[in-house]
This record gives structure tokens, C-alpha cells and sequence, in this order.
């Protein structure tokens, strides 16, 4: 059963966060889901969705590795992600859009593959929005495709939307 809940009573929407169970998984598998995802989005809105770098510690570094949008490209992110020490905890990594001017910019972080018993680990996904207002006003029909976009590729325990 998949619950939803609505963190604020605003008229933009923030961010998603969405909790997966912990189950064994083959990193293809969660790079195809990752690839599913990202795909689903930009077909949502390829102005907020159509590019996306890997985080880095500075801007210039991230501009320098763009994410291609294949499944090999992403599972090649995951692996090298990975804790190889403690397998159970999965891996985390994070993409942003790399728009020019930062409130244009959206970020999503992965926090997946972990099977750890520890509950106060989790698999995580947030999707957050840019921070001008006009990009992201409450916008119910993408709301309601970006929410079924995610139970269909992750199937998720609870969503949350901020």
C-alpha cells in the first residue's frame, strides 16, 4: 500500500520524497529504474527535466560530467557509488539540472540499494524544484504525473510532498 501525504498547505510544491522498500536488488535493475525515472520526468517537463550533471565541488567540475541517459551510463554512477566495504548500505549519489541561474535548478538525490536491518537507514529518494516561484506553482496535472511516474518505476512505500 502506497500512502501519500502532503507536508505543506501551499500552493507550490517543493519537493518529493519518496521511502523504497529494502529488498536485494541487481545494479542494472536500479539503474534501469533510475533511467526510467529520469526519462518519465523530462517526457513530464523537458524544461525542468532535460539535462541532468553529477554533483561535484564546484560548478565548473559538475558542468564537466554530464549524465548521459542510458542505463549503462547509470549503473556505471551506481557502481562507482557503491560502498564495496558495506554492500548493505547501498550507495548515494546526487544530479541537479545545471541551469544557469540557480533558482532554476532542480536536484535529485538517490539514496538506494540499502538492505541494512538498521531501521534509521533508509532508501530515499528526493526530488526537489527550483526556487522561483513561477517554475514551480502547484501544478496538479504534473503533480499527478510526476506521483504516478514514481509508483510505477519505484513502487514506494510512502511519498511525501513538501
Amino acid at each position: 500500500m502506497i500512502k501519500s501525504v502532503s507536508m505543506n498547505n501551499k500552493n507550490v510544491v517543493q519537493s518529493f520524497r519518496f521511502f523504497l522498500p529494502k529488498k536485494d536488488e541487481q545494479v542494472i535493475d536500479l539503474a534501469n529504474k533510475v533511467f526510467n525515472f529520469l526519462t518519465g520526468l523530462k517526457a513530464i517537463d523537458p524544461t525542468l527535466f532535460s539535462r541532468w550533471y553529477e554533483q561535484a565541488h564546484s560548478e565548473k567540475k559538475a558542468k564537466e560530467k554530464a549524465v548521459l541517459l542510458n542505463a549503462k551510463y547509470l549503473e556505471s554512477i551506481i557502481h562507482a557509488e557503491w560502498d564495496n566495504k558495506f554492500p548493505h548500505l547501498g550507495c548515494t549519489f546526487n544530479l541537479w539540472s545545471g541551469k544557469d541561474d540557480d533558482t532554476e535548478n532542480c536536484q535529485v538525490s538517490f539514496n538506494i540499494g540499502k538492505t541494512t536491518d538498521n531501521v534509521n537507514i533508509k532508501n530515499v529518494i528526493t526530488l526537489s524544484f527550483p526556487f522561483k516561484k513561477d517554475l514551480h506553482l502547484k501544478d496538479e496535472t504534473k503533480i499527478s504525473a510526476i506521483k504516478t511516474l514514481i509508483k510505477n518505476v519505484w513502487n514506494p512505500s510512502l511519498i511525501e510532498v513538501e
